[in-house]
């Protein structure tokens, strides 16, 4: 699969950051700190836009959730950097868009993405360590 960056890197990175970091971080100038209730994000997928409506690989629509879809913004979670440098806050993502997977179908409801996916390291690390669990219980 090819991406194709519509923002410059640091962009998509820091709304990367700025995403897996909701629920468990708390936000640097106090906003937001009890929004998220204890729920964290899994992943970011880059590719993943609300006006993503069709699935190229499926050849058939695969409209976003958008009743599910909550904008966060991130400004409070980089509040420190956003004030060091104009340079700085233009590279800032203004917020990302988070949704639970059971209501979305598709391109919408991949559990695990390779395709522009940004997980976090110790995530992973309990997701193959639960796989090579059940993988070992079934032999």
């Amino acid at each position: 699969d090819d991406c194709l960056f519509l923002e410059p890197l640091a962009v998509v990175l820091s709304a990367a950051i700025g995403a897996l970091s909701y629920g468990r971080l708390p936000a640097t100038d106090g906003a937001n700190s009890n929004i998220h209730n204890g729920t964290a994000v899994f992943n970011f997928l880059a590719r993943l836009h609300p006006g993503i409506s069709w699935s190229q690989t499926r050849n058939v629509a695969s409209p976003a959730p958008r009743n599910q879809m909550k904008f966060l913004p991130l400004k409070p979670y980089f509040c420190n950097l956003a004030e060091s440098s104009d340079k700085t806050n233009r590279n800032l993502a203004d917020g990302v868009y988070l949704y639970e997977r059971k209501f979305g179908n598709i391109e919408w409801d991949y559990p695990f993405d390779l395709s522009g996916g940004v997980y976090r390291h110790e995530d992973v690390i309990a997701l193959l360590a639960h796989i090579k669990c059940e993988d070992c219980a079934e032999n």
